[in-house]
């Protein structure tokens, strides 16, 4: 991949990656899943971040709106066991992996 092509979106999913990554690797070792789901994350992230085409916003902010909520319960900032946190990781989440066919959902039939 050309680093001239790289887009300046994409590059915020990267910065989040590492985040996480960075999250991941300074928590303590115990039975808690929590650093497991942040790796899984960056990966996610990783493979949205380096698509050679430009993101859509909303993939974007969901997805950095999902490493912060993700970083913040790891770290204790947060309950993850409230309702509103666990509604606002859903939509997050329904957002970062389901943009596209949302648009699709919206457009109508002679748009397409």
């Amino acid at each position: 991949m050309n680093p001239g092509n790289f887009p300046l979106r994409n590059s915020l999913l990267i910065v989040a990656m590492l985040a996480c990554f960075a999250t991941a690797a300074r928590m303590p070792d115990g039975n808690d899943p929590g650093p497991l789901a942040t790796v899984v994350l960056g990966i996610l992230l990783l493979r949205r971040g380096a698509a050679v085409r430009p993101q859509p916003m909303p993939v974007i902010l969901s997805g950095c709106l999902i490493t912060v909520l993700t970083i913040t319960a790891d770290r204790g900032l947060v309950s993850g066991d409230t309702v509103l946190w666990i509604i606002l990781v859903l939509v997050g989440f329904a957002c970062y992996g389901f943009w596209e066919r949302i648009e699709k959902l919206w457009r109508k039939p002679d748009q397409c």
